[in-house]
């Protein structure tokens, strides 16, 4: 079954690639939603797809990529989006 989240990460995400290393790892794994940078130097998104490509997903989140540090993710489950076939980055916020 599908399901959505939001996400937010913490720590050095900015300036390191997290934003394209989320989007890869998305479309690997079939997951459709956004990422972006925002003002208070986090990260925050949303992401869809299955309960097991999901928890992948935010497996992934939690380690980032190489260069950045993450001290928190933190997500909530929202409603699900039927219009999306992607995953993009979205501009900073």
């Amino acid at each position: 079954m599908s399901k959505r989240i939001s996400f937010v990460v913490a720590g050095v995400v900015q300036g390191v690639g997290y934003r394209m290393f989320a989007q890869r790892r998305a479309g690997e794994l079939g997951i459709t939603g956004f990422v972006r940078n925002v003002s208070s130097g986090d990260v925050q998104g949303e992401a869809q797809g299955p309960d097991d490509a999901l928890k992948k997903f935010m497996g992934y989140l939690q380690r980032g990529p190489q260069g950045s540090r993450v001290d928190s993710l933190t997500t909530n489950a929202v409603e699900l989006q039927t219009s999306e076939s992607s995953f993009s980055v979205g501009k900073t916020t």
